[in-house]
């Protein structure tokens, strides 16, 4: 006979007392706090770490009890009626994803008219539109969402705004676009390329150059946002997941901390030359400082890749017609935002952080990442694929 799991037993526990007490919905919002807190008190702090886990709730690695009990008081009402309420437990593992920037995850409607993907290489929503495949718009995912995980999802985006800001993150800019033509280009183009740190980021060059002609622009320049490949904010949010086993620092730490001056720093002057390369700048530019000592102390201070980005799309833009050098910009770019140590970005610099060991994070291999990382086409038939 199967032994009951940490997470089944704590259900079955809440759900006999509340049923005594209240005779009703033991995971109702306005009272399941109720008994909760008495029940997680009552608790070994490994039991509310392994409840923690199956549910794919995360949590700083040296947590106290009492710090786990309230992030579990705020979590379970919602990821515990997504648990009972669906059998294949998809809808409960798409939402516990979204909010915990991790794994892969897959949504499939009953009749199959609706099907979600979203993974770490090619991030995309994928829906089925008179028998065809398309990627959708934010907001149109959100509508079928709400429709599929009735009131839950409703709730959930009531509540947590960071899963509406991670759906908008991660969904393409480029509209409504053909599915099967941007996962055929990426995948044969993957298939070609030596596995370097800059693949994850050719697929979508190849595929914008191929299959999708008009970058958007404004005012005949192009915006760098558009051209982002949407797995760097994924890659993003895996360095700031790393980063929860480590002791959390406050933003008024990094500036104490930060003894050099913003300038000083190797960040600083690799971004300097990178932008005196691609703008004609001089290097004593009043602008140029002001604009860089801004970006490095973003990036400082945990600003995702999309964030810097959008920072310096209000002060260098590219001509439309100089789309090599804008990928050349940005692959470059993508260098030096993500190949810094994490205590670089959060200010430290190496003779600081040797004093203060749980919050030293040594720089992660990106290609050990990604090298774990495919596209998956198993939802096109044979007979859908594209030619080269």
């Amino acid at each position: 006979m199967r032994k009951t799991t940490p997470l089944e037993h704590f259900i079955n526990r809440i759900n006999e007392l509340n049923e005594k007490i209240y005779n009703r919905d033991p995971w109702h919002i306005n009272y399941v706090d109720r008994s909760l807190l008495t029940i997680l008190n009552n608790l070994e702090k490994i039991e509310l770490e392994l409840i923690a886990y199956e549910l794919g709730i995360y949590h700083d690695y040296d947590i106290t009890k009492e710090d786990l009990i309230n992030i579990l008081i705020e979590k379970l009402p919602i990821y515990v009626p997504l648990y009972l309420k669906n059998c294949d437990r998809s809808a409960l593992y798409f939402i516990k994803r979204l909010l915990n920037n991790n794994g892969l995850i897959r949504y499939y409607e009953n009749d199959h008219n609706l099907v979600l993907n979203l993974r770490y290489t090619g991030s995309f929503f994928l829906v089925l539109i008179d028998g065809k495949r398309y990627i959708l718009m934010p907001e149109e995912i959100q509508t079928s969402l709400r429709t599929l995980i009735d009131a839950s999802f409703e709730e959930l985006i009531n509540h947590n705004q960071f899963v509406v800001d991670y759906l908008y993150g991660l969904l393409n800019y480029y509209g409504v676009i053909n599915y099967e033509y941007f996962v055929n280009s990426i995948s044969q183009h993957l298939e070609r390329q030596e596995l370097n740190d800059t693949w994850y980021y050719q697929g979508i060059i190849h595929f914008q150059k191929k299959a999708y002609k008009r970058i958007e622009t404004t005012n005949d320049k192009i915006i760098l946002s558009k051209i982002i490949y949407k797995d760097l904010i994924s890659l993003q949010d895996y360095y700031r997941s790393y980063n929860l086993k480590c002791k959390a620092i406050t933003k008024e730490e990094i500036l104490k901390l930060g003894k050099q001056r913003t300038t000083d720093t190797q960040t600083y002057k690799d971004l300097r030359k990178l932008f005196m390369e691609y703008f004609a700048i001089k290097s004593d530019d009043v602008g140029l400082v002001e604009v860089l000592s801004a970006l490095t102390n973003k990036m400082k201070l945990g600003y995702t890749f999309i964030e810097c980005i959008n920072y310096i799309n209000q002060y260098f833009i590219f001509g439309k017609d100089d789309k090599d050098g804008t990928i050349d910009f940005l692959n470059k770019l993508v260098n030096i935002y993500f190949h810094a140590p994490m205590y670089a970005l959060k200010g430290y610099s190496l003779n600081e952080v040797k004093d203060y060991p749980n919050v030293y994070i040594p720089q992660i291999n990106i290609n050990n990442y990604l090298s774990k990382l495919r596209y998956g086409n198993d939802d096109i038939d044979d007979e859908d694929e594209l030619e080269d």
